[in-house]
Formats: structure tokens, C-alpha cells, sequence
């Protein structure tokens, strides 16, 4: 019984690792939220339009990283790899990504950074970088 525990432990535990994943690379989108005071605002707008790009252009998931916590209110960033994208595709959603974020409504603000490195080596003890595919 002890054997199966440990088993069974250690798989959750290679699943959690494998989604908590070491970063060092260029990513062409990165969708930054900041706080001014009281928060960020909400990443619903902005995953709703991953999700609608999907469907409009056939592809069957998208894979982002969530970089969280960057700070105290709950700074966090959204990286898209974007490597499932053609190049044309890749200027259509970062251009749109732009968009929203820039409309976003609420507390503190949204910026998109184009080809912006990041490196897990960088993060305080705190951060971890989770991949995501939607």
C-alpha cells in the first residue's frame, strides 16, 4: 500500500513539475498586467480572443505561459510563443492583442511587448512560469 502512495505521489508530483517549466526564450507577444494602486484588470477579454482566433483560423490549441506573481497586486504576464502561427497570423494577433489590451477597463493596465525575452533565471523565488495551452 505504502508502495502504491509513493507511486502515485510521484507522478503528481512530475506532472506538477513538468507544467511549472524553466523559461529562457524570445516571445513574440507578451501581454504585460500592471497595477497602479488596487489590481490588475481581469485576463477574461484577452483569453476569449485567443479562443476566437483559434476557432477562426482552424488551430487546434495555443500555448501561452503564465509568469506569475510578479508583484505584490498581482502583476502577472501572459507569453505567446506563437510558434503554431504563420507569420501573417502572428502580426493579426499581436495586433489585436494591442487592441484589447489597450481598452481593457478597470483597475491598473495591460501593454503588449513584442519579442521580449524571458528567463526563468530572472524570477524572484516566488515566480514560476506555467504553461498553459488553450
Amino acid at each position: 500500500m505504502r508502495k502504491l502512495f509513493f507511486l502515485l505521489a510521484l507522478t503528481f508530483t512530475s506532472i506538477f513539475a513538468e507544467a511549472q517549466s524553466k523559461i529562457d526564450m524570445v516571445f513574440p507577444a507578451v501581454v504585460k498586467f500592471g497595477s497602479e494602486c488596487c489590481g490588475v484588470p481581469d485576463s477574461k477579454p484577452i483569453l476569449a480572443y485567443v479562443k476566437k482566433f483559434k476557432k477562426q483560423y482552424g488551430k487546434k490549441s495555443i500555448v501561452l505561459y503564465k509568469v506569475s506573481p510578479m508583484g505584490r497586486e498581482g502583476e502577472y504576464d501572459l507569453a505567446f510563443p506563437l510558434k503554431e502561427l504563420s507569420a501573417k497570423q502572428r502580426s493579426v494577433f499581436i495586433r489585436n492583442l494591442q487592441t484589447i489590451a489597450k481598452n481593457l477597463k478597470g483597475q491598473g493596465y495591460a501593454t503588449v511587448e513584442k519579442n521580449l525575452r524571458i528567463n526563468s533565471a530572472d524570477f524572484s523565488s516566488r515566480t514560476t512560469a506555467t504553461k498553459q495551452i488553450l
